[in-house]
């Protein structure tokens, strides 16, 4: 792209005395970061022949020079024009004198300028891949308690999404399972009978669509949430002729300096007859749970931009239909969870994240009283307990 340079000098000179003659030609050297542009200045009136004479004091009309500017990007040459500047009163002599061409001149020098170009940013892909991993192991196995599992289980994920605007996104994400260097004939659901090796095997398929932006509602809060469909890709899912698992969830949410606070409140729904996870040794088929209903409180403490300190802890609700095939009665199951995590955020492309998760049925918590995180005999009613390892890679 061509761009051109006009320059437009007027340049007033007052002193006693007379002015020699000027070349009518000089040089200015714009320098364009690393490249020096000359370009030169030709007095359209040429050179002065005649010296300017002492008049006696009184007030001269002003003049405007105009200055020709020739450019060598530019095959014609532009041309600018604007008053000249006011005429300056010396102290010792007040007299006022003309502004000449010739004067002008005598008084053009080189000038060196330097203009800065702002280079325009990169556009930025609305595309982006997300993978994790976390790698969670029994706290039983890691306090060597006999009988324990000792298996490191993975969950991978791996999401394409797309942002549609700064806050509203759709992301696709695939769901994996599988141990490190575990017994690669132990099955998935030994009560089910499936065929999936524990080693790995195949989870859903998640579609999910999230705004971070909501509305923003008076006194700094942030309204969030994302609405969620499971594809019944698993061999779980599939036995029994699942259509899938609907979630949805919405947060309220506000920054108070370095702490971060939100509550959030998700349902979910199986959308099948059948609980296709839990079959019984009998191969009695038992009814679907209902619907479960979570309400967590998120703490968060970021030390810096980088390292961060979350707790996650609150409830969720398991609302079970009755169950004529194993004579069970509908009922409700309420469980508490807490999950401390510690995180780190390398770059904008690597993170890895630390905690442990706990999930402890509140109608089977010892008579003795809830200590967060004890290794019971049996569970001690707890459905989950392990610790975990997160690694977080996007771009």
């Amino acid at each position: 792209m061509k761009k051109a340079i006009v320059l437009t000098a007027v340049l007033a000179v007052m002193a006693s005395g007379s002015l020699g003659q000027a070349a009518n030609k000089k040089k200015v050297i714009v320098a364009v970061n690393d490249n020096v542009t000359n370009v030169t200045i030709t007095d359209e009136a040429g050179p002065a022949k005649k010296k300017i004479k002492k008049k006696a004091a009184q007030t001269q009309p002003k003049k405007t020079v105009t200055r020709k500017v020739i450019t060598p990007v530019e095959s014609k040459p532009a041309v600018a024009a604007q008053p000249a500047p006011s005429v300056i009163q010396p102290s010792a002599a007040p007299v006022a004198r003309p502004v000449s061409p010739a004067a002008s001149r005598a008084d053009v020098g080189t000038v060196r300028t330097t203009i800065t170009k702002v280079a325009p940013k990169a556009a930025k892909s609305n595309f982006a891949f997300k993978y994790s991993s976390e790698n969670a192991l029994d706290m039983a196995a890691i306090q060597n308690n006999p009988g324990a599992d000792t298996e490191v289980k993975a969950t991978d994920n791996l999401g394409l999404s797309y942002k549609f605007t700064d806050t509203f996104s759709g992301t696709v994400q695939a769901e994996f399972y599988h141990t490190w260097f575990g017994n690669r004939d132990r099955l998935a659901d030994g009560n089910a009978q499936y065929s999936s090796s524990g080693a790995g095997y195949m989870g859903p398929v998640k579609l999910i669509l999230a705004n971070s932006k909501i509305a923003q509602l008076k006194g700094g809060l942030t309204l969030d949430g994302f609405v969620r469909y499971d594809l019944p890709t698993s061999e779980a899912s599939q036995k029994d002729g699942e259509l899938g698992q609907t979630r949805l969830n919405v947060g309220l949410g506000r920054s108070f300096g370095k702490f971060d606070a939100k509550i959030s409140f998700m349902g979910r729904y199986y959308i099948q007859q059948f609980n296709t996870s839990e079959i019984t040794k009998d191969d009695l088929r038992k009814q679907n749970k209902q619907v479960r209903f979570y309400e967590t409180l998120d703490l968060g403490y970021n030390f810096t931009d980088k390292f961060a300190l979350t707790l996650s802890t609150g409830f969720y609700q398991t609302v079970f239909h009755d169950d004529p095939d194993t004579d069970r009665s509908g009922f409700r199951r309420d469980v508490m969870t807490v999950n401390p995590e510690m995180s780190y955020a390398f770059n904008e492309n690597f993170s890895l994240a630390a905690g442990v998760y706990e999930d402890t049925n509140m109608a089977a918590i010892p008579v003795t009283g809830y200590v967060p995180f004890e290794v019971l005999p049996d569970g001690g009613g707890r459905d989950y307990l392990y610790s975990y390892l997160t690694a977080t890679i996007k771009f």
